[in-house]
């Protein structure tokens, strides 16, 4: 009975070591922690309801708190920016949702080529990306870079209070549409 216990033991041992082993092996082989597939599926849904006039909050931070800023958009262009923080920097990540996605693809790129390239010093950078059910932007971005002892290294952005023009004008009775439409004409 007794060989039996060791050996029921050491057989649970091995299959706890194969499996830290085998989660080791995986998170070190991905360099850029990236769902492309959601990303570029989540960007076609957002594109395919061809939203060109919205407005929505952008909290952006880059290491400390830049300040939370309202824009509005006009035919994908941004033609009002609103500081919610008198004293913030006002840093924007991008000025719509499709530039929000660029600026996503273009960091993705530039990590996936650092590591290639073996650029970099790092051990990986994460990118976790929540989108909004309905609408399909990016809700929330986390980024992260990955390394030993590394403090810092990352940025969040969050996309709040979401509204296309059409909606507001119905639902929203602070939403003054006719401001909108003479921002939209600057």
């Amino acid at each position: 009975m007794r060989g039996n216990t060791r050996y029921f033991y050491g057989v649970i041992g091995l299959v706890c070591g194969i499996f830290v082993v085998s989660c080791d092996s995986q998170l070190s082989g991905t360099a850029v922690q990236f769902d492309r597939n959601t990303f570029n599926r989540e960007r076609a849904l957002w594109e395919a309801q061809h939203i060109t006039d919205y407005v929505f909050t952008e909290i952006y931070f880059p290491d400390c708190p830049m300040g939370n800023v309202r824009i509005t958009v006009s035919g994908n262009e941004a033609v009002n920016f609103e500081p919610l923080e008198a004293d913030g920097d006002n840093g924007l990540f991008s000025e719509t949702i499709s530039g929000i996605y660029d600026e996503i693809e273009k960091h993705a790129a530039y990590w996936e080529e650092q590591f290639r390239t073996g650029s970099t010093p790092y051990d990986a950078v994460r990118f976790a990306i929540t989108y909004d059910k309905t609408w399909h932007f990016p809700q929330e971005l986390h980024f992260a870079i990955i390394a030993p002892g590394l403090d810092g290294g990352w940025y969040d952005v969050t996309i709040e209070d979401f509204v296309t023009a059409e909606i507001a004008s119905q639902e929203q009775e602070n939403f003054d549409m006719g401001m909108f439409n003479r921002e939209k004409r600057l």
